[in-house]
């Protein structure tokens, strides 16, 4: 179970629908890619990263991506 940070948290918001890419690497290090459009239309990113106990290694998210 991920044990989600700050990051995760001030970037979730359930109403809008999302795209999620998970993958496991061979030493359990999770990877969660997840991507949406913002109301107003634009692209928004998540990237977190972390550790096989579930911590948090690095957690991102972009408001805007360009393309």
């Amino acid at each position: 179970m991920r044990i989600r940070g700050k990051a995760f948290w001030a970037w979730a918001d359930p109403t809008l629908h999302h795209q999620i890419h998970d993958e496991s690497l061979a030493d359990g290090t999770a990877i969660d890619v997840q991507s949406r459009l913002s109301r107003a239309g634009g692209t928004q990113l998540f990237i977190g990263v972390y550790a096989p106990s579930g911590l948090v290694l690095d957690e991102q998210f972009f408001d805007s991506r360009p393309g």
